[in-house]
Order: C-alpha cells, then structure tokens, then sequence
C-alpha cells in the first residue's frame, strides 16, 4: 500500500483519516478507537489488534466501575488521586467527571507500592550595591518544589505502574530548602516553618500518599 492509500480501522472499519492513523503490529487503528484505550498503556504499537479489542471490551466494562465510583478522598492538584474508601478503590485523571473521563478503577489491593520524586529547583538571590547585582555572602537561594507519584500496579493486564505529576507547577518555600525521608510508615520534614502555606502545601503532599500505600494492604 502506498502512503496515501485509504487505510481503514481494522477495530471499528471507519475510514482513517491522513494523519488519524495509529499502527498496531498487525494492522491499523483510528485516533478515535485510541482515545479509548487505558492512558497507562504504553505497549500500543506492539499490540495486536485482537490485543486491543481485549482492551477496549474492557474499558467498556470499566465505564460501569467508573459511574460507581464515590470519592472520600482526593489528593493532588493536577493529575488527582480519588480514592472510594467505603468500597476500597481508587483511580488517578485529571478530571472529576468519571463517565466522561473514564479513568481506570483499581481495588486497594493492586497498589502494590507507591514512589513520591521531590524535585527541587533553585534560584540564587542577589542584592544590589552601587548600581549592580552581587550574591550575598553567603550565598541565599529561593528553593521551589515539583511533586510527582508513581503508583506500582499489580493484577491489571495493561500497565503495571502510573507514573503522575500531583503538583500544579511548583511549590515555592522561599529561602527555606527542606528534605524529606522515609521513617517507618510515614514521611518526615526537616523544617520548623510548619506556619508557611507553601509549606503546609508541600507537606500535604508527603502525608498523604504513604496513607493510602498503607490502607491497601
């Protein structure tokens, strides 16, 4: 076939259209039957398409899961994390409206473990003396913080992980630099500014996840 021939979707056979195609290993799927895949799956192009129609009969039945699902709690301020504790599942999306949006509905006892990355990013601060920009001495820096989970799923034939950024840009805790670490179940932060609201943001951020990793096992 030359590389302006009509192709057709071997899942739906609607017509493809020049740019909508998207290839499987062994055929052609349309930009539409795509969308309709699970945003975690990254395996697309080295699926078949029996592998997809799988999936997508699957997302179908997730649809009903989704139109169940009743938030407790949500967690995150760009992609979410909802969680239904009275019926022990919980999701990720960006969006709250689930019949629309469809995100995959997963039981407590699929997260298997859950990773926080703190990135931190700095900027150093300068005064002005006669006219020009000089560091201090010491050196001062202005500290901002990007938060991302990654969320270890087991018992789902699509993806095993997903791999999300739960801050809305970054958190900005001025001149104050922190660390955090692991001890025992929960998550420490080596910092007396609990009063900063940048701060209370940024530790929201660390408490809560180990909580849920917890009540899903």
């Amino acid at each position: 076939m030359g590389l302006f021939d009509k192709k057709f979707c071997d899942v739906c056979g609607e017509k493809i259209s020049l740019l909508g195609n998207r290839k499987v290993d062994d055929g052609n799927l349309c930009k539409d039957c795509a969308k309709k895949l699970s945003p975690w799956f990254s395996e697309r192009r080295h699926s078949t398409i029996e592998g997809i129609k799988q999936q997508l009969s699957y997302r179908e039945a997730n649809r009903e899961a989704a139109s169940r699902f009743q938030t407790t709690r949500t967690i995150g301020e760009n992609y979410k994390l909802f969680i239904d504790d009275n019926n022990r599942k919980f999701t990720v999306s960006r969006s709250s409206n689930f019949v629309e949006d469809n995100p995959d509905i997963l039981d407590f006892s699929q997260a298997s473990g859950i990773d926080l990355k703190i990135d931190e990013s700095r900027r150093e601060l300068k005064k002005t003396v006669d006219g020009k920009q000089v560091s201090y001495n010491p050196p001062k820096y202005e500290y901002s913080y990007t938060f991302k989970a990654k969320i270890f799923v087991n018992g789902n034939p699509y993806f095993d992980e997903m791999d999300f950024s739960i801050s809305n840009g970054s958190v900005n805790t001025g001149e104050h630099n922190m660390s955090n670490s692991a001890v025992n179940s929960g998550w420490t932060v080596s910092t007396s500014y609990s009063t900063d609201r940048n701060l209370e943001k940024y530790c929201k951020f660390l408490f809560k996840l180990p909580v849920f990793h917890l009540s899903g096992n």
